[in-house]
């Protein structure tokens, strides 16, 4: 954050009269607080993971004769957790994660995006930049979890008869 600030103080004059805005947020990104958006996102992949050490992922690097060719992923349940979290063998790179170093590694990335406005850098703190390829997918993830939250509410037996019969209104949804 200290190199963003000291970018925007060399970036803006001192002496600027207009304050700087934008006005097309609601276009431009989802209004998913990011709070809520990690905290969500952690308790899903925490009940994924249910009687999984984590998950393995196995990348196949391009032999060099294809330069252009794409690198294949391969991910994987794994009971145990492997000796190391990272290991490289000729073309083959395995990486493992478990739920608490997925959290730290999706956390990081949600929280560290910038948005250029002008000469300046603003930290993004509600929503996902729509701009990226995976933004629609973690939206769809986020309002997923909720959404069976939400339904996982039928099986409270203290829940109420109105609350009940609320609920059982979704069931014709077919999700």
């Amino acid at each position: 954050m200290t190199t963003v600030h000291r970018f925007n103080a060399a970036a803006i004059p001192a002496a600027a009269v207009d304050p700087m805005a934008a006005y097309d947020f609601t276009r431009l990104y989802t209004n998913i607080p990011l709070d809520d958006l990690c905290r969500s996102i952690d308790k899903l992949a925490r009940t994924c993971l249910e009687g999984f050490a984590g998950i393995e992922v196995l990348t196949t690097l391009p032999a060099r004769q294809h330069p252009d060719a794409q690198p294949v992923h391969t991910a994987r349940l794994v009971p145990d957790a492997p000796s190391c979290t990272y290991s490289a063998q000729g073309r083959h790179v395995r990486r493992f994660f478990d739920a608490a170093a997925f959290d730290v590694i999706f956390t990081s990335l949600v929280s560290s995006t910038f948005v250029r406005f002008g000469p300046c850098l603003v930290r993004q703190i509600c929503g996902i930049p729509m701009g990226i390829s995976a933004a629609p997918f973690i939206a769809n993830l986020f309002l997923g979890w909720y959404e069976f939250e939400f339904l996982a509410q039928m099986h409270v037996p203290a829940l109420s008869a109105p609350g009940r019969d609320v609920l059982a209104a979704f069931g014709y949804t077919n999700r």
